[in-house]
């Protein structure tokens, strides 16, 4: 069974060294159980090495999982440490879920070492880095094409991808979000310039100059920003062998591309702005702006996970970046027959009708409300309601009908 890990002492270890040496010799799983800070010194306990190398310095097997209990977001914090987390290097099928990763990359290492890691997977985690030099892989690396190494649904603040001291392989970076905040940058966001490496459905947002923002061998449905207009000599949005749905904003190059460029939007040499692309930028609001030119809303390839950062289910055509915009409601022109549970019928502006129902999947909890300011018209039954709520054409708006 799994090795828990509960800093007021009541599960199988008060601190992760412990735990991965018993998990070592039991299943191989590690799971936190609280939402505490994890570091040199976790609840009293000595935890994290301070000296030069790895933080944890157990060596794990193939398979090793370390995670968070459902529900928890416990936070491994290198405040103290040489600048490294752990080293999973030629481990195979290594799975880190639902952490949160700070104040690591004093060496100007990676956090996590992982060269020739194949099937190695991080998902769900945050990293706040140190400093702008810090990146979540040192020497990331898979030799087994069937096998890549795995980042998904990851948020990233002021952290790159991948400590280059030779060419990856085989490494994919999907439906993850990268933010930076500070004045300069010397090297991409995301740097997988190597076989079979991929970044699909990525935001990557640099608010000040950088050299080159996403720096990769293949990009799909990925968006790529710089806040300030740089002239000449400043880098680019994309650097990359192939180019599939993408969208740019930069002043000096929007996509340098020695292969295929296919349906790709340079939106600085279009006149546009990078606030044209999200719902609300200043708000921090990076889902698809579904007004104006809509550059990422259902502009995007059908690939990757099909599900977004949020946890949404996308559906076809995809949004461009890391967020879909989960709209609840799909339509098809029949008003014939009395509308039950999510169903219901609308008049449109244009006085034409449509009748609507929920897609599933989405993450929002609001699930029995029409679009937002709809006139509603027909039978409309609530989910609990044994005989259909009756809204009349009129100014009826989705909070009247639910009340």
């Amino acid at each position: 069974m799994p090795t828990y890990v509960k800093q007021d002492g009541t599960a199988d270890s008060k601190t992760i060294k412990d735990a991965i040496i018993a998990a070592t010799a039991d299943d191989n799983i590690v799971i936190i159980q609280d939402s505490n800070t994890y570091g040199t010194s976790s609840g009293g306990e000595s935890d994290f090495s301070t000296g030069v190398g790895y933080a944890i310095t157990t060596t794990v097997n193939h398979g090793f999982e370390l995670k968070a209990e459902a529900g928890q977001t416990p936070r491994l914090n290198g405040n103290g440490c040489y600048g490294t987390f752990m080293n999973v290097s030629h481990k195979d099928d290594v799975i880190f879920k639902g952490l949160i990763f700070e104040q690591f990359g004093s060496s100007n290492g990676g956090m996590i070492g992982a060269e020739n890691s194949e099937g190695l997977l991080v998902e769900n985690c945050t990293i706040w880095a140190l400093n702008y030099t810090t990146k979540l892989f040192h020497r990331a690396d898979s030799d087994n094409a069937n096998k890549p190494i795995i980042v998904r649904y990851c948020d990233f603040h002021n952290a790159a991808t991948n400590y280059f001291q030779f060419t990856p392989k085989n490494v994919i970076v999907q439906d993850c979000i990268y933010i930076g905040t500070g004045s300069s940058y010397s090297t991409p966001m995301v740097r997988l310039q190597g076989a079979g490496c991929k970044a699909i459905n990525v935001t990557a947002i640099a608010p000040n100059q950088r050299h080159t923002i996403i720096q990769v061998s293949a990009s799909y449905n990925c968006v790529a920003i710089t806040t300030r207009e740089f002239g000449a000599n400043f880098g680019e949005a994309f650097d990359v062998d192939e180019a599939h749905h993408c969208v740019a904003f930069h002043g000096n190059s929007e996509f340098s591309v020695t292969g295929d460029v296919i349906n790709c939007v340079e939106v600085f040499t279009d006149g546009g702005t990078y606030g044209d692309l999200f719902e609300d930028f200043s708000g921090s609001n990076f889902f698809p702006s579904q007004t104006g030119d809509s550059y990422l809303y259902n502009t995007g390839l059908t690939t990757g996970s099909g599900v977004d950062l949020s946890g949404s289910n996308r559906a076809a055509p995809y949004d461009i970046g890391a967020y879909e915009v989960c709209s609840f409601w799909t339509g098809f022109t029949d008003d014939t027959q009395q509308k039950f549970a999510e169903d219901f019928v609308i008049n449109k502006a244009n006085n034409g009708r449509q009748e609507l129902s929920r897609r599933a999947g989405c993450s929002d909890s609001v699930i029995n409300r029409p679009p937002a300011g709809a006139t509603i018209r027909g039978s409309w039954s609530l989910r609990n309601r044994k005989r259909p709520y009756l809204a009349t054409q009129g100014s009826q708006t989705p909070d009247d009908i639910t009340n």
